[in-house]
């Protein structure tokens, strides 16, 4: 039997790596592979820069340019989710 679908399609997760000094933030999505009964990556992209201490983020222009709705927002990066503080 097939998995239900249960979220949207334009729904993705945040994450982070670490390379060399600098963190960065990446979304993801993922899709049930039915034919070897696992989770595949359908799509990942860049997100920005993540500052360690005061947990703000600085993304990238792509990420903007796809991504309108956080233009001129300042963002963090909480619980896997980006949050807009005041």
């Amino acid at each position: 039997m097939a998995r239900p679908k249960t979220l949207p399609d334009d729904h993705y997760r945040l994450s982070t790596y670490k390379r060399g000094s600098k963190r960065y933030v990446y979304g993801y999505r993922n899709v049930w592979d039915p034919v070897r009964r696992q989770s595949r990556s359908a799509k990942r992209f860049y997100v920005g820069v993540l500052n360690e201490v005061t947990r703000q983020v600085r993304p990238c222009q792509r990420f903007l340019a796809n991504h309108p709705e956080y233009e001129g927002k300042v963002l963090y990066y909480e619980n896997h989710e980006l949050i807009e503080k005041r």
